[in-house]
């Protein structure tokens, strides 16, 4: 199975972000990111258990830097050419225009 970025519908857009999600590719959810730097998730996700994404994540980081923050206290950054897991308990803020 595979995707063109370009197929990938748009699930959020505002002036520097572009959200891309499509489910359903041997059972899991694919998305493309473009965040711009400055983009802090933590008021996204108030309300949240811990206020935090309870959901795991496996990417790539094309381009730009992120720092991640774990209900433990850790931290972690990532950066371009990083494959990441995120397991549930996190959020996060960009540092540097992602991709």
């Amino acid at each position: 199975m595979r995707v063109k970025k370009e197929e990938i519908p748009v699930t959020m857009e505002a002036q520097t972000t572009r959200m891309r999600s499509m489910s359903g590719l041997g059972g899991m959810t694919v998305a493309f990111n473009e965040i711009p730097a400055g983009t802090d998730f933590a008021p996204l996700l108030a309300g949240l258990k811990n206020n935090s994404c309870q959901c795991p994540h496996w990417g790539y980081i094309l381009d730009g830097s992120l720092l991640l923050k774990y209900d433990d206290g850790s931290t972690e950054r990532l950066a371009a050419g990083d494959v990441f897991y995120m397991p549930p308990g996190h959020t996060a803020i960009v540092e540097k225009d992602l991709k």
